[in-house]
Order: structure tokens, then C-alpha cells, then sequence
């Protein structure tokens, strides 16, 4: 004897809104906790740019000094000696102990910076002959 067995959906199909609100709040629990993250990750990602362009700047003040034929003498930014030969991005400052010397040949005497931006302080020492920077 043969024995048939069919199925017949008589519902429509799709899903219940209980389904679609626990989705949504699971969504949004994930949302809430990623996004904060995001934006710290961003925030922190420029700050390093920036402080590497701030780095860059200040290692080729031998070679403007090089260019110029002089030396620069260099003790902060924005308000030191020799800060015309920077444009640092916004809220930026440098400091050092001692002045840095860039001599006429492009040979820079070394010394230590500290860079500050918002709260944040970042202290290199900077190795002649090339301001090559190390984390002090």
C-alpha cells in the first residue's frame, strides 16, 4: 500500500515582528558598542599621522638649512626659536630642553622634542646626524 504524504503551508511566509525586534535591538546593542570604538580608532589613527608629519617636519629643517645655507636653530612651536620653518597641523606643540641645531651642511646636532597634542605627550630623542627619532 502506498502512502502519500504532502505538505501544505498555509501560512505566509516571512517573519514575525517578534523576530524582526530582537534582530533590531541586537543591532543596535552591537551598534552601541562599536561605533565609540570607531571614532576612538579614528581619533587615534590622525593623532599618529599628524605626529609623524610633525616628525618629518622637524627632520627637514636640516634640509632647509642645507638649501637656505645657514643654520636653523630650532627650541619650539608655535612660539620658539625658528618656529617660522614649521607649519604644524592644529593643536600641536613642540618643546625641547635644549635648542636643536641644524648646521648649513644639512647635519643635524641631535637633542630630545617632546611633542604635545590635547593631553597627549610624545618624547623622542633625536639621533644625529639624521634627527633619525627614537621613543625616549
Amino acid at each position: 500500500m502506498a502512502i502519500s504524504a504532502t505538505y501544505r503551508r498555509t501560512e505566509a511566509g516571512g517573519f514575525t515582528l517578534l523576530e524582526v525586534l530582537v534582530v533590531l535591538v541586537i543591532l543596535a546593542s552591537l551598534s552601541g558598542v562599536a561605533v565609540p570604538r570607531l571614532w576612538s580608532l579614528y581619533d587615534s589613527s590622525r593623532a599618529a599621522t599628524e605626529r609623524d608629519e610633525v616628525l618629518d617636519q622637524i627632520r627637514g629643517l636640516a634640509h632647509q638649512a642645507w638649501s637656505q645655507g645657514e643654520a636653523i636653530t630650532f627650541s619650539g612651536w608655535p612660539n620658539g626659536e625658528g618656529a617660522e620653518h614649521l607649519a604644524l597641523p592644529e593643536g600641536w606643540q613642540v618643546t625641547s630642553a635644549q635648542p636643536l641645531k641644524f648646521l648649513a651642511s644639512g647635519v643635524c646636532l641631535g637633542g630630545e622634542v617632546v611633542l604635545t597634542r590635547a593631553e597627549r605627550l610624545y618624547q623622542y630623542r633625536l639621533r644625529a646626524p639624521y634627527c633619525e627619532a627614537t621613543d625616549t
